[in-house]
């Protein structure tokens, strides 16, 4: 099994249609980002996904430049966790579909 690191101060943007990442990345201006680390995870095991199969994007460091919003006009089963050193700060579903809003304290945002 593939294991990518936690973020210790980033986003993850989970629960993408697999095979779709790329574009999206396109989209929200990470394919031309030059400060953020950002980690593509292609076709992940998804027991939520009809197709048994997702994409995941985490990007690390400083994601204010991202414009999240086109997300929910996209896919609305993206979710997206906002975390610093591992704490939830800020899960967004303003029409984007969150399995978990309710999650708080300490949280890995390793592979899910």
């Amino acid at each position: 099994m593939l294991n990518i690191d936690e973020i210790q101060n980033g986003l993850v943007i989970d629960h993408i249609k697999a095979g779709t990442a790329i574009g999206l990345m396109d989209l929200l201006g990470i394919k031309d980002n030059r400060t953020a680390s950002v980690a593509l995870i292609q076709n992940a095991r998804s027991r939520k996904s009809a197709s048994g199969r997702k994409d995941i994007i985490k990007v690390e460091g400083d994601a204010s430049w991202l414009n999240l919003d086109v997300l929910a006009y996209l896919d609305p089963d993206i979710s997206v966790k906002q975390g610093v050193q591992q704490r939830v700060v800020g899960v967004h579903d303003g029409g984007i579909g969150c399995d978990d809003p309710g999650q708080g304290g300490q949280i890995g945002l390793g592979p899910s």
